[in-house]
């Protein structure tokens, strides 16, 4: 089973993911592959690490394994989305084509971690992540509208949970992840 962790930037999806994976060892934990803090990040760079990242998770599920991955190719596609709709349809045509293609697919389950878009911007400054170079920060807005229709359960067929995180204190957020898992 994929579990895939959505949010927009500092929602806690990799403090959530590995917290459950230091809690449940027996859990993967899949994090970003090609991409770290090296700048430039190109889109192309952020579909080859979602492609990477799902057949690692792919493997490790198809072992019978609970994976969780910190942010799956929606992540691409909403960042996309706020940067402009020449590079959205560009991105969106080429994951469609992923699809076809078996390259990609969904997780099994989704935490969409939601997050004000003020929120995001606070705490990315607080902890000293905020980079207006990155198109999304400035159109944090457009991003969080497009999450907010992502996970709309008409367009997402799969397993969502929503969580409100703006004032959710952490330990409460490990809880409730905790106790869908473990209705798994």
């Amino acid at each position: 089973m994929i579990i895939a962790f959505e949010g927009l930037s500092c929602a806690g999806k990799s403090a959530v993911s590995s917290e459950l994976h230091l809690r449940h060892p027996e859990f993967n934990l899949v994090t970003e592959f090609l991409i770290k803090e090296t700048p430039p990040i190109t889109t192309e760079m952020c579909m080859a690490n979602d492609i990477a990242k799902y057949n690692y998770a792919q493997i490790l599920s198809d072992s019978g394994k609970i994976v969780l991955v910190d942010r799956s190719y929606l992540s691409t596609l909403v960042y996309t989305y706020a940067e402009g709709n020449k590079k959205y349809e560009r991105t969106l045509n080429w994951y469609q084509n992923a699809f076809e293609k078996g390259l990609i697919r969904d997780a099994d389950m989704y935490f969409y971690l939601r997050m004000q878009a003020n929120k995001s911007i606070d705490r990315a400054t607080s902890v000293n992540r905020l980079n207006k170079k990155y198109a999304w920060y400035n159109n944090v807005m457009v991003a969080y509208q497009k999450y907010e229709n992502i996970f709309d359960e008409r367009d997402l067929k799969k397993s969502c949970h929503k969580i409100d995180v703006d004032n959710l204190e952490f330990t409460k957020l490990i809880s409730q992840v905790e106790d869908i898992i473990n209705q798994l």
